[in-house]
This record gives C-alpha cells, sequence and structure tokens, in this order.
C-alpha cells in the first residue's frame, strides 16, 4: 500500500475508526494476552486497525507489507455455515486483505490450538461455502513465518512511508553494484549516512528490491543482503 505523499507528512490527519464487526475488548481476557490497535495508511487515508494477540499483529504487519496490498480490514463481518454435525455456526476471521483483486480470510491461531480444535477442518467447510464471502481462506501459524520476517514487516511499516530520496538513492545506487551479499554495516559506512541508510535498507527490503540471506535480523549490523533477483 503506497505511503501518503511528501507534502502530507506533516499535516494532522485524524485517523478513521476501525472497520471490526465486533467489539475488541481492550483489557484481554487471559494472563499475557495483548489487545490493541494502531493505524494504517490504507485507501488514501489513516485508518485503525485492532488486534487480539501479539500473533495477530505480527500478521497484520506482514499483510500490510504485501505487495499489491489493496484494503485490509480487521475482524470482518462474521460468516455462516453449516457445520460437519448439520448444524448453523458462524465465524469471525482475524482479517480479510485484498491482494491484487483477490479476497484472502485470514484466521490467526497458534498451531496448537488449530489442531486441538481441528481448525483446519472447519476452515476447509467455510471456504467450500462461503465463496462470496472470500477467494481464498487461510490458517496462519506461527511456523508460517519468521521472527525475523515479522520484525522487518514492523520496521517497514514504520519507516517505509518516510521520505528521503537522497538516502535512497544512494543506497539503492551502492547496492546496485552488489554482485553478491554485503553487510548491513558495509553498505552504511559506505554511504556516509549512517542510520538514514540503514532505513533505507529497510525500505528497500520492504519494497522486495533487496532480501536478507538466510534468517538474520536486518536490524543487525552484521546481516548480510543480496540484490532481489
Amino acid at each position: 500500500m503506497p505511503p501518503p505523499v511528501a507534502d502530507t507528512d506533516f499535516i494532522y490527519q485524524m485517523a478513521a475508526r476501525t472497520r471490526a464487526s465486533r467489539i475488541v475488548e481492550l483489557r484481554g481476557n487471559n494472563r499475557g494476552s495483548m489487545v490493541g490497535a494502531f493505524v494504517a495508511w490504507l485507501n488514501g487515508g489513516w485508518q485503525t486497525l485492532v488486534f487480539e494477540s501479539r500473533h495477530e499483529l505480527k500478521i497484520a504487519y506482514i499483510l500490510l507489507a504485501k505487495s499489491g496490498l489493496q484494503d485490509l480490514f480487521d475482524q470482518p463481518p462474521r460468516v455462516r455455515f453449516i457445520g460437519l454435525d448439520g448444524e448453523v455456526h458462524a465465524h469471525t476471521f482475524d482479517f480479510l486483505a485484498v491482494i491484487n483483486g483477490r479476497r484472502y480470510a485470514v484466521a490467526a491461531k497458534f498451531r496448537s490450538s488449530a489442531e486441538r480444535l481441528h481448525f483446519r477442518r472447519q476452515l476447509a467447510v467455510i471456504k467450500s461455502q462461503c465463496s462470496d464471502f472470500a477467494d481464498e481462506v487461510l490458517l496462519v501459524t506461527e511456523e508460517d513465518f519468521t521472527k525475523e520476517d515479522a520484525l522487518a514487516a514492523e520496521l517497514f511499516h514504520f519507516i517505509g512511508r518516510e521520505n528521503d530520496p537522497e538516502a535512497d538513492a544512494l543506497v539503492g545506487k551502492i547496492v546496485s553494484t552488489l554482485t553478491g551479499s554485503a553487510t548491513v554495516g558495509s553498505i552504511v559506512a559506505a554511504s556516509g549516512l549512517k542510520s538514514r541508510a540503514w532505513r533505507s535498507i529497510v525500505r528497500l527490503v520492504g519494497l522486495n528490491q533487496v532480501n536478507v540471506v538466510g534468517t538474520a535480523r536486518i536490524d543487525d549490523y552484521d546481516t548480510c543482503i543480496i540484490r532481489a533477483t
């Protein structure tokens, strides 16, 4: 999703209220739970999104960083379906993401919970009956992304909309000369721009112009990166 244009960076803009179909209890129900809200740039304005766990928040950042993302709904309207018991049930997905014109209903759960609740089976039933709601139904567990992926997406959420064409041009030029891998620190040093260069690297990673080698963290200056092919 493109960031706001440069001349709106310092103009206060009211964030739109959450579009969630149900109220999220911000106090949390379980010890160690994490619930809250944040704002994202969607549809040409700031949009409030709510989440009910740190796992959901990570997935939201990853979805927001997806190339081709057009919209992201938090807690979309619940869908009704006939379960394997023959009874009518309802389910509220955590997100509905619109990517390149396709609608992805996203359920965020830890693998242990999904297995205990036979959740994959339930989602298959929902998918077979609710094609008018979504084109794809996805279960996203902690095994579907790494901590490093989530960190990079979170950093891109905060840094990706910054406007620093000088740093982006210089870092992009340095990266374009790479024939193999180079450390984040070496590129920062070559640019002479210190933290501005690192922030440009984060933007290049978020824009899929640069890839991180292995499972290293983008905030580690010893991390190696390569040009995306």
